[in-house]
Order: C-alpha cells, then structure tokens, then sequence
C-alpha cells in the first residue's frame, strides 16, 4: 500500500507541475519548470553538497593522547571481553538501577562487585546531537572521567534527506534513514579503545 501511496503522490505533483509547465507562456516556462525541479530538490542538494561536506570536516577518528590500561575503564556495560581482549584490571559499568558495578579478574576468574563507587580513571562514551532535525552526529569518546578531557573520539555525521525525501519515507515502513553520512568507517568502539589503550582488536 505504501509503494502505491508514493506513486500517486509522485504522479500528482508530475502532474500538477506539468501542467503548470504547459500554462506558462513564453519564457515563464523555463522558470515554472525550474520552480517544479527545485521544490522536491534544493534542500536535499544543499545538504548533500554544502551542509554535510561541512560537517565531514571533523568526521573520523582522532587521538589526542595516550593512557595506560591500568587505569580501568568506564562503559555502559561492563563485559569479560573488555578484560580478556584488552587486559585492563577492571572494568566498570552502569545497571539499570544507575548504580555501578566493577567486573575484575581475579586467578584466572571473573569477580563481580555491584553498587561501588566509581574508580576507573578513564569513560567511554556514545553520544548523538541533531535529533529533530535533518542532521545526526554521533561521537564515540574515551575521556578522562574526574575532568571530562577527551583522549580520543570517533565522529559520523548522517543526512537524513530533503523533506520530500523524508515525506515519501513516511509511506513506506522503514522510517528514518540517512541518505549520505560520513565518518561511519572509524565507529568501532574496540578500534577507538585500541587507539587510545594500544591492546586489542
């Protein structure tokens, strides 16, 4: 039902700017026909080709300074692969409580401790801005937790489409997508930890 709801809509604005076309005398028609491209098309072209190119210019990965592992790390979720893959003595993570918890190894065993105060000297964090708009930024970063200084990031940037883009996606079940981003290849958490750690991956 969705594919034929694009159509009709498709078909109809054809139709409305043909006739316009056709209406217009003389030179008008050029400038009705330039109108009838330009409405479905000038913001999704100036997104693509200026507003996102801008935008890339900080895209990828970036590391500012290294740390050693003896640190600990900070995740929303602490597992056994950050232990096993990149040897950090513990590891720290949030529960759904919003109390902290520390995973260690301890003889060659995995040891939990629930509700304990935060030690881990370094955080990784995942953050998006631009919800609402045509524009999503995600940042992947490690930083120093008591000061909030960044140590590494990884950064992508997402073009949604022009708004007939957008109101022809809404006829279909796939909802939101990008249509061109930036900076997708280097948001991978164990590479930026890599980065910053030197362990892993």
């Amino acid at each position: 039902m969705g594919g034929l709801a694009i159509l009709f809509v498709v078909g109809l604005y054809l139709a409305i700017g043909l006739w316009l076309v056709i209406k217009c005398p003389g030179w008008w028609r050029l400038v009705a026909l330039l109108v009838v491209v330009l409405i479905p098309t000038a913001d999704a072209l100036w997104g693509r080709y200026v507003t996102l190119p801008r935008l890339c210019e900080d895209a990828g990965l970036k590391v500012y300074a290294k740390a050693s592992i003896e640190g600990g790390l900070m995740r929303s979720s602490a597992s056994d692969a950050m232990l096993n893959r990149f040897g950090f003595p513990f590891v720290e993570g949030i529960d759904g409580a919003g109390k902290i918890y520390r995973r260690s190894m301890r003889d060659g065993q995995t040891q939990v401790e629930v509700d304990v105060k935060p030690r881990a000297k370094y955080v990784f964090r995942i953050s998006r801005t631009g919800d609402g708009t045509r524009f999503l930024s995600d940042v992947f970063s490690i930083e120093e937790r008591e000061n909030g200084k960044p140590l590494a990031e990884a950064r992508a940037h997402t073009f949604l489409g022009g708004w007939a883009e957008q109101l022809l996606a809404r006829f279909t079940d796939a909802g939101r997508s990008g249509v061109k981003g930036c900076g997708w290849e280097a948001m991978n958490g164990d590479e930026l930890i890599a980065s910053v750690f030197g362990k892993g991956v």
